[in-house]
Formats: structure tokens, C-alpha cells, sequence
């Protein structure tokens, strides 16, 4: 198991800056968001050249000493009141943003075999008001098949985050959109489920079918905690992920933006607690 720091977690820092805070922080890898918007290799950036930004990303990271974790690309076109996932889901009711969601991941992928990642991270898609329940469910399922064919093509593995406001807001529905799409895996980030007050039990259930792991602190009613406030058992994952012998990374994941307040947390010191905590886990399992 290797150390991974988000690239998203430090948006205001000149992107070698951030590289090279995640180069001394002694993490092995660094997570590589794609986000509409975002200051440092924006969603539009890399879908209007994907070989182009690639190259620069890659050459950046290498020459930092680190490797490309994960690629998290997210597609916004709707940012009032706040961003609005729904507006480039895969699974939007509108055939056309469908169209050019398709587009926009084959860009993706490009993107990602060039940053030499093992494999990329995208959302499930969201329930539309108004829709049908099944619709919204049946297209997101043959969307993202499609895009697992797509990946696997490429020779890279495709997961999704659970998140809230998606289709797969509980371990439960997490695991039968799985079940329903064979060859995706799970992208997990126990703060969207720990916010419900769903157990560590519940969503330690999930494990097997994961590929990457996004850590943080988090508690009921709470996205993002400061370390003595949260209720995530971080040592156990560990413990129970190596038991099951996992091999890929887990990445530090603090995020600095309004939604769910998630602006009121001191990211570097919190992401330093999380790395330690991972590094005494990892110490703790050599030892005995």
C-alpha cells in the first residue's frame, strides 16, 4: 500500500508549489484532479487537450519525484447557486449532454494513460427532480458500462465515488450498482456515508469491491472534521485493507471549497494527522 495526497486539497498554491508541499510532506503519489473550474488543470484545460495537458501534469510529477495515483476528472457547467454536479452527469435525461459527457470521458481517458495512472475516478450520476427513479438508475447503469469498456480498452481500471446526492448515497445501493456493472469498482471516501450517521461497520462492507481509497475525518452531521472530532476508525481501514490484501493507494483527502463547509478546516495540518495515523497503522501491522 503506497501514500497519496490530493492535488485539489491546496487549490490556491501554483501547481509546482503544491507538488512540491506534497514532495516534503513525504507522500509516494499525488491524486490529479480534473474539476471544471478548478485553478490547476481544469476539466476544460484537459478535454481541449488531453495529450498536450497530460504531458505538462506528468512531467511536473515525475520530475517532483512522485507518480500519478488517480485521475478524478468532474465536468461542471452549471455553477449557480453552487456547482451543480447534475448538469454533466452521466446519466442526465438530456441525450445530449449524454453525447458529450461520452465525448468528454474518452478525453479523460487519453489524459490519464498519458499521466501513466492505473486508473481514473468519475461520479455515478444523480436522481433528477421530477424523473423517474428506474430512468434515472437504468441510464446511469448503462452509461457507466459503456465507460468500463472504454477504460478497460485502455488497460485502465474504472471506479466511482459514492457520494451524497447520487444514486449511491448508502453502502447498500453503492453495491448493487456494482453488482449491475460489471468491471467498475469503488472509489471509497467513508465521509459521504459517515455524514449520515451509517456505521463504520456498514460501510467497511465495500472494501472488496475497491480500488482507491480517499481519506479524511468526518462525523454525523460533519463532511469534514478536524482529527479529534471525527468518528473514522483510520488505522482499523488500514488494518482491514491490508488483511484483504490490498496493493493500491491511499490518498489524504482534504478539500477546500463553501459546500458542506469544508473551507474551515486547516487542510495541511489535517492531512498531516490522516498520513501519520495511515504511516502508525502500516508501522503497527510490520511489527507484529
Amino acid at each position: 500500500m503506497r501514500l497519496s495526497c490530493a492535488d485539489y486539497s491546496f487549490p490556491l498554491l501554483p501547481y509546482q508549489v503544491n507538488l512540491d508541499l506534497i514532495k516534503g510532506l513525504e507522500f509516494d503519489a499525488v491524486d490529479v484532479a480534473v474539476f471544471s473550474g478548478n485553478p490547476n488543470n481544469s476539466a476544460e484545460e484537459v478535454i481541449a487537450d488531453p495529450t498536450g495537458v497530460g504531458r505538462r501534469v506528468k512531467g511536473m510529477i515525475h520530475d517532483t519525484g512522485l507518480v500519478v495515483a488517480d485521475v478524478f476528472p468532474i465536468v461542471i457547467t452549471d455553477f449557480r447557486p453552487v456547482f451543480d454536479v447534475q448538469s454533466a452527469a452521466p446519466n442526465n435525461p438530456s441525450p445530449q449532454v449524454r453525447r458529450q459527457a461520452r465525448e468528454d470521458f474518452r478525453r479523460f481517458v487519453e489524459f490519464t494513460l498519458v499521466c501513466e495512472s492505473p486508473g481514473l475516478t468519475i461520479l455515478p450520476g444523480c436522481p433528477f427532480e421530477g424523473g423517474d427513479p428506474s430512468r434515472d438508475w437504468g441510464l446511469a447503469v448503462q452509461e457507466l458500462a459503456w465507460r468500463v469498456d472504454v477504460a478497460q480498452e485502455a488497460g485502465l481500471e474504472l471506479g466511482f465515488e459514492p457520494h451524497i446526492g447520487s444514486i449511491t448515497e448508502t453502502p447498500e445501493t453503492t453495491a448493487q450498482f456494482v453488482a449491475e456493472v460489471p468491471g467498475l469498482k469503488v472509489c471509497l471516501d467513508f465521509a459521504h456515508f459517515v455524514y449520515q450517521g451509517i456505521s463504520q461497520d456498514r460501510i467497511e462492507r465495500l472494501l472488496p469491491i475497491s480500488r482507491h481509497h480517499q481519506v479524511r475525518q468526518a462525523a454525523e452531521g460533519v463532511m469534514q472534521a478536524i482529527s479529534y472530532e471525527g468518528t473514522i476508525d483510520i488505522k482499523r481501514l488500514v488494518r482491514q485493507l491490508i488483511a484483504q490484501g490490498y496493493e493500491g493507494f491511499i490518498a489524504a483527502e482534504y478539500v477546500w471549497m463553501q459546500k458542506w463547509a469544508c473551507d474551515r478546516v486547516d487542510n495541511l495540518c489535517e492531512t498531516i494527522h490522516v498520513r501519520n495515523q495511515i504511516r502508525e497503522a502500516l508501522a503497527d501491522l510490520s511489527s507484529n
